[in-house]
C-alpha cells in the first residue's frame, strides 16, 4: 500500500478508536498479532482493546486532535493532543473531575494495510499532575517551594 494509504488508514483508526469510541474498527485495522511497545500496555488485538476501554472508561469524552500527521513507506507518524475529563478509575486513582489536556506521539508500521505495531510517548507526567496524582514542580507536599528548595534552574 501507498504512505497515503496507510496515513488515512491509520488516522481513520485512532480517530475511530478514541474521539468516537468505537472499538469495531480494531478488527479491521489492526493485526491480531498487533505488537504494542508501550511500557505496561498488552500486545495483540484483545490486549489493545483492553487499553481502549481502561483509557475510555477513565475519560469517556476523549478528544484526540491530530495536530500533525505525515507517513513515509510503512510507518505514519502522529503528533496530537488529548483532551478529556477523568470520570473514571485509572491506575487506582480515583476520579476527580479534572479537566486533562496532554499530548503525545505516536508511530505505527502497516502491513497490507494492517496496523501491525505501534510505538506511543505520551506526556504521562503532565497527565498524572492534571488528575492530581503527581505535584506540579515546586509544589510538594514538604513546603519545598516556599524554601526555595527544589526550584529548577
Amino acid at each position: 500500500m501507498s504512505a497515503e494509504e496507510n496515513l488515512a488508514i491509520a488516522h481513520h483508526f485512532f480517530d475511530s478508536v478514541w474521539d468516537k469510541g468505537d472499538d469495531s474498527v480494531l478488527d479491521k485495522h489492526l493485526a491480531e498479532a498487533f505488537i504494542e511497545h508501550f511500557p505496561g500496555m498488552e500486545s495483540g488485538r484483545d490486549g489493545f482493546r483492553r487499553t481502549a476501554q481502561v483509557f475510555r472508561a477513565a475519560f469517556p469524552d476523549i478528544r484526540l486532535t491530530i495536530e500533525d500527521e505525515f507517513a513515509s513507506g510503512d510507518r505514519v507518524v502522529h503528533r496530537w493532543v488529548w483532551r478529556c475529563t477523568h470520570r473514571g478509575d485509572l491506575f487506582g486513582i480515583a476520579p476527580t473531575g479534572n479537566r486533562l489536556e496532554f499530548t503525545g506521539m505516536t508511530i505505527v508500521r502497516l502491513e497490507n494495510g494492517v496496523i501491525v505495531e505501534r510505538w506511543s510517548n505520551i506526556d504521562s507526567l503532565t497527565m498524572f499532575q492534571q488528575m492530581g496524582a503527581l505535584p506540579l514542580v515546586g509544589q510538594g507536599s514538604t513546603g519545598a517551594r516556599a524554601s526555595g528548595q527544589g526550584d529548577l534552574p
